[in-house]
């Protein structure tokens, strides 16, 4: 889980950052801080930092700060460390998706990292995969322990949908379509994970099989989908009582798929979050976005596309649940025109599903 830092939390962390500060190999810190003037560096000169924690190991923290002041402050800066031991898990991919988020929620628009190290490839690859751009190259800007005299990298993504009031595409342009075809399955699996594998863990634990079950229980024409030339980007689903995109398995499926006993649990816990619509009312399920194209306004044109479609098909409203923890998602849907008509809380299975409370929220399909 990723959650804002602590002292304590530092202190558990700074073998991991004090052996970076020495490694003179991707942050341009003074290598004999003490870890005092690296709290204050990290954690209290920022606007916040958080923590990647798992099984109450700390792997991985990230800072946020503006980079700017005035005319600039709507761009902020970022930075990111992982654990020796825990590199290649995916861990810095989650901590800069969920900065991305933060940033949001912040107010900023947009995100820059002044300083990536080109000898960092790992890193300069990962950030290009999530939509920064190489804006700028410094000369020789860093003394690498090893290399010597490196280049460094300027690269930027802008993470809003608002550019002066209008619609940023910076020269994307998506398709939006109904389903999508079989060769697409593993690849929208793979997005929806993403975004849903923490809510899906109490019921399937591996990643593997959570891909491998929702691959068979996708029904295609029940979701809108964007495409970035043949490459989906992002998935909206929807359940009009006759059928859902997650409705394609059964107890039988999931028996089968994962033994008696794990099926069926995960047959419990998935009924913790079936949602039937009521007469002449079409349910939304989930907003999915690939993080190389979040904050160019896929989901929002697909929230249209779900708005439309129930418009066209003669239903009187639109119902969706956003949990306690995705205020980016609740904005998204308010400035749509959803209002929020109730809020469930149960504290007692968020060690389950991994949030606490739920807002339901309706759109009214108003007569022409």
């Amino acid at each position: 889980m990723i959650r804002e830092m602590t002292k304590s939390d530092f202190k558990h962390f700074w073998p991991t950052f004090s052996q970076i500060l020495t490694s003179q190999e991707t942050y341009a810190f003074d290598p004999n801080m003490t870890l005092e003037q690296s709290f204050a560096l990290w954690c209290s000169i920022p606007t916040q930092a958080f923590v990647y924690e798992d099984d109450g190991e700390i792997l991985g923290s990230y800072y946020i700060k503006p980079n700017g002041v005035g005319p600039s402050s709507h761009i902020c800066n970022c930075g990111y460390m992982v654990s020796e031991a825990a590199r290649g898990k995916g861990i810095a991919r989650k901590l800069c998706e969920h900065s991305q988020a933060t940033a949001l929620d912040l107010g900023f628009k947009a995100m820059q990292f002044n300083s990536v190290v080109s000898t960092n490839t790992v890193a300069v690859k990962l950030w290009q995969k999530l939509g920064y751009q190489i804006i700028g190259t410094i000369p020789s800007a860093y003394k690498h322990r090893i290399s010597g005299y490196v280049d460094c990298y300027v690269m930027f993504k802008w993470l809003s949908n608002e550019l002066d009031g209008n619609e940023l595409t910076q020269g994307t342009q998506f398709d939006i379509v109904q389903g999508w075809s079989s060769k697409h399955t593993q690849v929208m699996a793979v997005i929806y994970e993403e975004a849903f594998g923490p809510k899906f863990q109490g019921a399937i634990s591996s990643k593997n099989q959570r891909i491998s079950v929702l691959g068979k229980c996708f029904v295609p024409e029940y979701s809108f989908v964007a495409f970035d030339g043949d490459k989906p980007v992002g998935i909206a689903g929807f359940s009009d009582g006759s059928g859902s995109l997650t409705g394609g398995i059964g107890a039988k499926g999931l028996i089968k798929e994962l033994g008696l006993s794990r099926g069926l649990w995960a047959c419990l816990v998935f009924s913790l979050f079936e949602r039937k619509p009521e007469s002449g009312e079409l349910v939304m399920d989930g907003i999915v976005v690939d993080s190389s194209a979040r904050g160019l306004g896929v989901g929002s044109r697909l929230l249209d596309k779900i708005i439309n479609y129930a418009q066209d098909k003669g239903f009187k409203s639109v119902r969706l649940d956003v949990i306690d923890s995705n205020p980016r998602a609740r904005k998204l849907y308010e400035s749509k025109g959803f209002v929020a008509t109730k809020t469930d809380s149960f504290e007692y299975l968020k060690w389950l599903v991994g949030f606490s409370s739920a807002t339901t929220m309706h759109f009214i399909i108003k007569d022409d």
